[in-house]
């Protein structure tokens, strides 16, 4: 009897080894797929990140490009502005200096649209006068004039400075420091520092509007709201438009 149950016993410590022994491989290969699952997941991961930092890079890329763009074009409307009007080579307004602080943006855009709403009107009766009175070309129409506010909400940066140009035909200065310059004797009394707005581009890239006005110690100069086109990669002034009541 006693020799009976030891062998019962021996018996079915043998079937559980067996037992043991056939679904360990099963668990050794559940265990490697897990495992296999999760290294494929962490890879994956890895690709993500991988590809969402290229694109973060390209997209940081390509917002610099877009603001070194718009620095070029307002470059080149300024310098373009500078050598059209020769304000370098005016010895009655010498030496000139582009003024530090820019003008309003907003100015260019409410003068246009007061003159264009006015453009009707007969002489004397418009608040906004225009320069040549031939004037006839109103390349912005009011849906544009509108995005354009509503695009230049938030207003421009209102100040020059070197890192805005490759190159000038004059050089930049704070008002202050020009009018300080000035009664020191430094600098003559011709003296001239001219303001420009920071131009606002239409959409398709053609003109260009920004708000301009020159000033010598002694003498008040109309300030006023300069269209300007894009003609063979040059900017040339096509109209002006001020204020005849508004003096500096």
């Amino acid at each position: 009897m006693m020799y009976s149950c030891f062998r019962y016993m021996q018996e079915r410590a043998k079937n559980t080894d067996h037992q043991k022994a056939k679904y360990m491989p099963a668990i050794f290969y559940k265990g490697s797929l897990i495992l296999r699952g999760s290294l494929l997941c962490y890879m994956s991961t890895l690709c993500e990140l991988k590809i969402m930092k290229q694109l973060i890079i390209m997209a940081i890329a390509g917002m610099l490009s877009a603001s070194c763009s718009a620095i070029k074009v307002e470059e080149q409307i300024v310098q373009d502005f500078v050598k059209e009007k020769n304000l370098k080579n005016n010895p009655n307004a010498s030496p000139a200096y582009l003024i530090e602080e820019s003008g309003p943006s907003a100015k260019s855009l409410e003068y246009y649209q007061m003159a264009y709403a006015d453009k009707s009107l007969p002489a004397g009766k418009k608040r906004i006068e225009v320069l040549p009175g031939s004037f006839k070309n109103w390349p912005i129409d009011e849906n544009e004039l509108a995005q354009l506010q509503e695009s230049n909400k938030a207003g421009q940066s209102e100040s020059w400075n070197s890192k805005n140009f490759n190159s000038l035909d004059i050089p930049i200065i704070s008002r202050k420091d020009l009018e300080y310059e000035i009664a020191r004797q430094v600098l003559p009394p011709t003296s001239s520092g001219n303001i420009i707005s920071r131009p606002i581009v239409t959409a398709d890239g053609k003109y260009a509007l920004f708000y301009y006005y020159s000033f010598l110690p002694m003498s008040s100069i109309a300030k006023k709201v300069c269209l300007a086109k894009k003609v063979n990669n040059r900017w040339l002034i096509e109209a002006e438009f001020y204020d005849p009541n508004v003096f500096q």
